[in-house]
């Protein structure tokens, strides 16, 4: 068989001299869906080995691929990017619930705001300002919006801090490593996240404290299995990651809340 591209002769999946896939183009438009899909996701045999050892041995796959046994797993960045889109997904569907309040006291104190404020305190009581006038609904509705749009690039630029904040504990370890931790570990919070969305009041309250313990229990056991320290020593390391990685969390999603009051 030659290759359409290259004209070169080669046999199987894959050209071996440029290349390119051996898809043949000429199918019905549900297989031309389903390979476009599989191409994308990563759907294949690959995803099959990568599920149940993903979310039930925490921090074997991270192991399996940094070991060098990565062909049979769908890489690190490709299962962040779905788990994302999962997680944004589910949080689209109750944007707006208690998102934002503008009660008496902060009204009374806008309008005692004098002339000695600074330009960065003028700027914020003009944004809130501009919050009170849009109305209850319609300003949760716009800073919602915009929060979606900033919050997945505070997520991206949190990635590396958190590899940063585990090369402060596993100094021995390369910084790549530490990144495709990052990236197994915030895919499965993502997921485990994202039912509290599609859920609301109590319900979706109770769905993310599980969600949260699930996470840290998974953080536990995947540093454990990864780095291959002991309990205590890989408890007392979690608490100061957890502890450095809350005010990095925290710093983001007000950096994007700021960002978002901008754009109104």
């Amino acid at each position: 068989m030659r290759c359409p591209n290259c004209g070169e002769g080669h046999s199987g999946e894959f050209c071996n001299v440029c290349g390119q896939s051996n898809i043949d183009l000429h199918m019905p438009i549900g297989g031309l869906v389903r390979e476009a899909t599989e191409e994308a996701l990563g759907l294949d045999s690959r995803l099959r080995h990568t599920i149940v050892p993903f979310f039930l041995r925490p921090g074997e796959v991270t192991r399996e691929y940094l070991s060098g046994r990565r062909v049979r797993y769908t890489s690190p960045l490709k299962m962040y990017v779905v788990a994302a889109a999962i997680f944004f997904f589910a949080f689209a569907q109750h944007p707006y619930e208690g998102l934002v309040r503008i009660d008496p006291g902060d009204r009374a104190a806008m309008a005692k705001s004098g002339a000695e404020e600074g330009r960065l305190d003028r700027y914020f009581r003009e944004r809130v300002k501009k919050l009170d006038q849009l109305g209850q609904e319609e300003a949760a509705r716009e800073l919602a919006a915009n929060m979606a749009g900033m919050l997945p690039k505070a997520l991206i630029f949190l990635l590396p801090i958190f590899a940063l904040l585990l090369k402060l504990f596993w100094r021995q370890r390369y910084f790549a490593e530490h990144l495709v931790f990052a990236l197994h570990y915030h895919a499965f919070a993502l997921v485990v996240l994202a039912p509290g969305g599609f859920l609301s009041g109590k319900q979706g309250k109770a769905a993310i404290d599980i969600a949260l313990f699930l996470c840290v229990a998974y953080l536990f056991a995947a540093l454990r299995k990864v780095y291959g320290d002991g309990k205590l020593l890989t408890l007392a390391k979690l608490l100061g990651l957890a502890f450095l990685y809350t005010c990095a969390l925290s710093i983001g999603i007000a950096c994007a809340g700021v960002a978002s009051l901008a754009f109104l």
